[in-house]
């Protein structure tokens, strides 16, 4: 199976990543948790909390939160412990609904970074 990713830009994700300093990027911060998703605009700080694994309901939010132009990166956590998985799944389709919604600078990282 052929899978077309090379319009998708693979940069360092993260804060503090391409930015100079003073100055922070706009951001989509999305939080997968076993009970909900997070989704959070810097530097705005606007938050919405969803429900878990909902896909179209985060393409909504994503595209409500994202401030006017092309640049906002999407950067992707998932808080999973051994008592509450989050599926490798469940991330990609994280990052595939980013992707729907208009998004090509996507990430994964770390949750303690958002």
């Amino acid at each position: 199976v052929w899978v077309n990713t090379a319009h998708l830009k693979n940069d360092a994700q993260g804060r503090g990543r391409d930015a100079p300093p003073g100055e922070e990027p706009p951001v989509l911060a999305i939080l997968l948790q076993h009970d909900g998703i997070r989704v959070t605009a810097r530097p705005s700080g606007d938050v919405r909390q969803l429900p878990a694994f909902d896909w179209t309901q985060l393409g909504r939010a994503m595209t409500e939160l994202a401030p006017a132009g092309d640049s906002t990166r999407v950067e992707i956590a998932a808080e999973s412990t051994a008592a509450e998985p989050i599926t490798y799944q469940q991330l990609v389709a994280a990052m595939d609904t980013s992707v729907r919604v208009g998004f090509t600078s996507v990430g994964v990282v770390d949750p303690r970074s958002l």
